[in-house]
């Protein structure tokens, strides 16, 4: 990842004195490394995050289409080595990885909402209800991305451009991961605040998220800010933490 721009605001130095102590960093006070840091943090959440919600919304294309060789053609090109079960409202897809063991995704479509779970590593049970024309909430009632397991609750806004999802979405992220310390873990609160968008799940174009991070084995407190540019070209992002405002290209 490369900086592209980097300046002081004056105005935020007493920032530096509440905030930003990383505890597990030798220099941890330098606010490229700490705000960094909680980006690389929040982002592996979230880029986990756009997975299911790619997988829950092609999935959701394929039941609407109507033409037997689209849909077959579809089937193969989104869930290719998948097996997909219907047993009245239930939905199950299984996956056969390559250390020969399967992963199971269980859809109970309800009359109001949508149970999704998720076997294996890095599982989820999420429910999602429509609140309008193409938007929905997702809760999350437990997700578990490598060591750290959270909760959460996000808004979206969905499209389809011929048959590829646009996911829209924004709300908060709580994960506690206990790698440290089991009894006081490190719990990172990720809030959307201004919608994020993404072209694949590692590709984020647009949105406003903090980040704050608390070490209850330290009892301190890190927070940073992260705006997502989109102008076309590549990925930028601005973080700001520590009282600086820092860019970067990647």
């Amino acid at each position: 990842m490369k900086r592209f721009l980097k300046y002081t605001v004056i105005a935020m130095v007493a920032l530096a004195t509440a905030s930003c102590e990383w505890s597990g960093s030798g220099d941890s006070r330098d606010p490229d490394n700490l705000g960094l840091t909680l980006w690389d943090i929040a982002k592996d959440d979230l880029m986990r995050v756009n997975e299911i919600f790619d997988f829950i919304a092609h999935y959701n294309h394929l039941l609407t289409i109507e033409d037997e060789q689209e849909r077959t053609n579809y089937q193969h090109t989104h869930f290719y080595n998948m097996i997909i079960t219907v047993d009245n409202n239930v939905h199950m897809i299984t996956r056969n990885t390559a250390y020969d063991t399967k992963y199971y995704t269980i859809i109970e479509m309800n009359a109001d909402n949508w149970r999704v779970r998720r076997s294996g590593g890095n599982s989820y049970d999420l429910t999602i209800r429509a609140e309008g024309e193409d938007r929905y909430t997702v809760e999350f009632n437990e997700l578990y991305i490598n060591e750290s397991k959270g909760t959460g609750r996000l808004d979206i806004a969905l499209a389809y451009d011929d048959g590829e999802p646009n996911v829209r979405y924004s709300g908060e992220l709580v994960m506690v991961d206990p790698e440290e310390s089991r009894a006081k873990p490190l719990t990172v609160t990720t809030r959307i605040t201004s919608p994020i968008e993404y072209s694949s799940p590692t590709h984020f174009i647009d949105g406003v998220l903090t980040i704050e991070a608390y070490d209850a084995l330290y009892d301190n407190t890190d927070k940073a800010k992260v705006t997502i540019l989109n102008n076309g070209y590549s990925d930028q992002i601005i973080i700001e933490c520590l009282g600086s405002i820092i860019g970067y290209k990647f």
